[in-house]
């Protein structure tokens, strides 16, 4: 195992077999995504509930859909039995391009 990859110390990152199998700050940024799901969630319902408001049901709906969809990912994140740098790479590819999609 290289120096720069030795995990054996670092709180932050498990790297072993060549693979990524837990990342602190995923639960972090899990977390945050979490409350965003919660209060989008909320948003929306309260715009269908108040006619003034219906205008923006559509971008709190899309604010929920993109903020499940990245707490669903960090949760992938925060402890798997490994996934390879490459697989984690093409997944920020995938996520990145379904959050472009649905604010189009």
């Amino acid at each position: 195992m290289s120096e720069t990859m030795n995990t054996l110390l670092n709180p932050n990152l498990t790297y072993h077999y060549d693979k990524i199998s837990c990342m602190k700050g995923a639960y972090f940024a899990h977390v945050v995504f979490c409350y965003f799901v919660m209060l989008t969630g909320a948003g929306a319902f309260v715009s269908r509930a108040v006619p003034s408001f219906k205008w923006t049901h559509v971008w709190f709906g899309r604010g929920y859909i993109i903020s499940m969809l990245w707490a669903t990912a960090t949760s992938l994140l925060i402890h798997n039995s490994g996934l390879p740098p490459a697989t984690l790479i093409s997944f920020v590819w995938v996520m990145g391009g379904l959050t472009i999609g649905w604010l189009i």
